[in-house]
């Protein structure tokens, strides 16, 4: 599912402000050339226009800035966008940009306060705000209305003493249905007054690379710590909804793992309810932050048990495993099945490679993994 964020209205404000716009303008653009696409949807104001497509919370590259130094007034500011922009100037825009966490928003609202530039090229310049992709984390049988995300609030400190809030999660965050009690809303024109709105949100669907088996009676490996969770519980919902409808489901076995248990062990009730009912057959846990040492699911993989439950469904019964999460984890994961397949398949490198290989090209071992 893929989300299209928005600002939130205080940056877009004190840009407006910075840059010496009228926020309630409303403008059209037109493409230079016929047959050209339109940057996005005008007549729309300028706040709209700062607040859904314009990405000025993002890093900046260089490309971006160098376009943007005629537009800066004060000599000095000029200079100094201007060193970091040229061809020497990588490792300053690294020191000065990059690892300060420094966006275009405080390019031109903090650092260099002294641009003026028409609406028009400013337009042209800004680059897109871009969607951002999450896996669901529902089945389509269980919930048919509705799709469920799985969001980690992003919340950083900078070495400038400021904090960074990640604009998309920041913006789901902070979508507050109203006011609701046993399903009924509690706000229904209570003294005269109007309802509150429903928040909206602009997303769109794609078609999901994680699917169970055909045959519910194969048995399917979850590996999927943290916010990686997400497609696991939309799979498991999905079996538990097949084994309700008097299916015979396989074994499920879902490896999961967060820092502390009391901080964030996401859908422990649920995943407590699947194992009850069957859906789940086993449910193991890393909890990084409650050991001297700090383990991790594919360190839970690896145990002897688990290495050779994990061959067995793998080699002999014909199991799907997914994997979701970051990159990191995700080649740990890989290295950890290549030595299972190997020790246990009594494999060489390349043999064991290609057993992998084999599993991946017939869709029997699937990954969503994000930087």
């Amino acid at each position: 599912c893929a989300v299209l964020p928005e600002n939130d209205d205080a940056s877009v404000t004190k840009l407006a402000k910075a840059l010496g716009f009228d926020p309630d303008l409303v403008f059209k653009m037109e493409p230079k050339e016929s047959g050209k696409k339109h940057l996005f949807p005008t007549p729309c104001s300028v706040r709209v226009a700062l607040k859904s497509f314009c990405d000025i919370h993002g890093i900046p590259r260089r490309a971006t800035l160098k376009d943007f130094v005629p537009f800066v007034k004060n000599p000095e500011h000029r200079q100094s966008l201007v060193a970091m922009t040229t061809k020497d100037g990588r490792q300053q825009y690294k020191e000065v940009i990059e690892d300060q966490g420094r966006s275009l928003f405080d390019v031109i609202v903090s650092m260099y306060p002294s641009f003026q530039i028409p609406l028009a090229h400013f337009m042209a310049l800004v680059p897109r705000l871009q969607p951002r992709y999450y896996t669901i984390s529902s089945s389509s049988t269980v919930h048919p209305k509705r799709i469920h995300l799985t969001v980690s609030v992003i919340e950083q400190a900078k070495p400038d003493g400021g904090v960074f809030h990640g604009v998309c999660s920041t913006f789901l965050q902070n979508l507050e249905p109203p006011a609701t009690q046993g399903g009924k809303r509690t706000d229904e024109g209570q003294h005269g007054g109007k309802r509150e709105a429903w928040p909206s949100c602009r997303i769109f669907v794609r078609d999901s690379s994680f699917r169970l088996p055909a045959d519910p009676r194969t048995p399917i490996l979850l590996i999927g710590p943290g916010t990686g969770i997400a497609p696991m519980r939309a799979l498991l919902q999905e079996r538990d909804a097949q084994r309700q409808n008097g299916l015979d489901v396989g074994p499920s076995i879902l490896y999961f793992g967060c820092k502390k248990r009391d901080v964030d062990f996401l859908y422990e009730d649920e995943l407590e309810s699947f194992r009850k009912s069957g859906a789940l057959t086993a449910l193991h846990l890393a909890f990084s932050r409650e050991t001297k040492e700090k383990v991790y699911v594919q360190h839970v993989m690896a145990r002897p048990d688990n290495a050779k439950e994990i061959w067995q469904l793998v080699n002999c019964q014909g199991a799907h495993i997914y994997v979701c999460g970051g990159t990191s984890m995700g080649a740990d994961v890989g290295k950890v099945l290549n030595d299972i397949v190997k020790n246990l398949g009594g494999m060489d490198a390349s043999l064991a490679t290609a057993f992998i290989d084999k599993l991946k090209a017939e869709g029997r071992y699937v990954q969503e993994l994000w930087a």
